[in-house]
């Protein structure tokens, strides 16, 4: 009996310290910061984007009028099924 309990809590940790590791691989401390730091690379990367956009006075404000959207709803009708 003493044999069981004891493979028993050899199994228990070896499943925990398994655990902990892919839980500080997926979302451990660098994995944060790589997170964040892509984040503030991408935030830039838009705003750099937005800012060459108004500079050059090419922004994409311009609507769809009702004939194109009329063609734009009978495309999708007539689509593959």
């Amino acid at each position: 009996m003493a044999i069981k309990k004891i493979i028993f809590i050899l199994f228990l940790i070896i499943a925990l310290c398994a655990a902990k590791f892919a839980y500080d691989k997926h979302y451990g401390p660098k994995i944060a910061e790589a997170r964040q730091q892509e984040e503030a690379q991408k935030l830039a990367q838009l705003k750099a984007d937005l800012y060459r956009a108004a500079a050059s006075g090419r922004s994409n404000t311009s609507f769809p009028t009702n004939s194109e959207f009329d063609k734009l709803k009978k495309s999708s009708r007539t689509g593959s099924t």
